[in-house]
């Protein structure tokens, strides 16, 4: 049977109608023409869309980390604008903001062979690479001499994190597999830590978000892509900011990428975070610049109870799960605007599903390509209490 695919779903994969079912394939995209065969056989497209393109990068069909590689931009952006709006009941298409010209701050590699290598798609088989497109920059530079320090005393399998503000690089390995002389090759080329601990000189880097200078230590959360981070911090100031707001609640707070901007316009700001790299670095950069109207506790921001506490605007910015309960007691608060941030459009369609149900009205959504190349897209959707 012919199938044309019509939409993507939720992880990015292509499905179209045949009857009454709808039939879903990995890889296809909106315009594509596949024909399905019988149980165990493979699908084979016949028709291409007309925005499919062959991608510049050669390990794009392997490597598990640009699903969406083979779609022009334009088309890719429309296609996921109509994903989110779909599946969020939006009577409009949401704003999008991107950045094509600077490249993931953050990537993740493995060791296969004594080689660098990423995963395929959809398993653990390691796609071993020279170069990444979507990475930084300072990144790339680095890359060929990183492949050098990893060609021996590297078990297979091991893991490492690079990590960059731009002006240096610093490398996390994980797990074992670590040898130290290869622990003493990487550490040339920048600072090292192993398992969270630093190894060679100061694996930590310094952010700059709206003139506020963060620490960010191995193992503590940021966003990949630093110029639509701004962007987006900038859109939670200005939303606070609109409804004069005079103290805040930044459940999930992380290393404080919302708290301190927030709080540098001079509202109190209470930030809450789970013990461990993310919330030190926080209470390590209100030591190093100092705001008393700050206050950071430690703990489950899915378990926090915010009804001890005032406040009439709240930043939410949850892990892959979504937000989940805890925004059940936080609106009963009342604040009068809540801006939910969401990594993944499941979570964020039960999120805003709770938030509107609550009396809330959804003022806005926008759309943040944070992840270029793939079907991930950050979903910022402010939520004004009914008046």
């Amino acid at each position: 049977m012919n199938v044309r695919i019509t939409e993507l779903d939720l992880d990015g994969h292509g499905r179209g109608r045949h009857g009454e079912r709808w039939v879903r394939i990995r890889g296809a995209l909106p315009g594509d023409t596949w024909q399905i065969g019988d149980a165990g056989t493979e699908p084979h497209r016949e028709k291409d869309a007309a925005d499919r393109r062959t991608p510049t990068c050669p390990v794009a069909d392997a490597c598990g980390g640009c699903d969406l590689a083979r779609w022009q931009p334009h088309a890719r952006e429309a296609g996921l604008r109509a994903l989110v709006q779909r599946v969020l009941g939006l009577s409009e298409s949401p704003r999008w903001h991107s950045d094509p010209n600077t490249g993931r701050a953050r990537i993740q590699l493995h060791v296969h062979d004594g080689r660098l290598a990423y995963r395929a798609a959809g398993s653990h088989d390691p796609v071993t690479i020279a170069d990444c497109e979507i990475a930084h920059a300072a990144i790339r530079a680095v890359l060929p001499a990183l492949a050098e320090a990893v060609a021996a005393d590297v078990e297979d399998g091991a893991r490492l994190e690079l990590r960059t503000n731009g002006q240096r690089v610093v490398f996390g390995l994980e797990g074992p597999g670590w040898l130290p002389a290869a622990q003493r090759r990487i550490a040339r080329l920048g600072a090292v830590a192993h398992d969270g601990r630093a190894v060679a000189g100061d694996p930590a880097l310094t952010l700059d978000v709206h003139g506020i200078t963060l620490r960010a230590s191995p193992g503590a959360f940021f966003q990949v892509h630093p110029r639509l981070n701004a962007a987006m911090v900038a859109q939670v100031c200005e939303a606070a900011d609109a409804i004069h707001a005079e103290r805040a609640l930044d459940l999930f707070a992380g290393i404080g990428n919302f708290t301190l901007p927030l709080a540098a316009r001079g509202r109190p700001v209470h930030a809450v975070e789970l013990a461990g790299a993310s919330v030190r670095d926080l209470r390590a950069t209100l030591n190093a610049q100092p705001m008393p109207h700050v206050t950071v506790e430690s703990g489950d921001a899915t378990a926090y109870d915010p009804r001890r506490l005032a406040f009439d605007f709240a930043v939410v910015d949850p892990p892959r799960a979504g937000a989940g309960r805890v925004l059940d007691r936080l609106v009963q608060n009342r604040p009068k605007r809540i801006v939910l941030i969401s990594c993944d459009l499941g979570a964020a369609r039960h999120d805003h599903k709770r938030l509107l149900d609550a009396g809330y009205a959804r003022t806005a959504v926008d759309l943040y390509d944070l992840f270029p190349q793939t079907h991930h897209v950050e979903v910022v959707g402010v939520f004004d209490r009914a008046r």
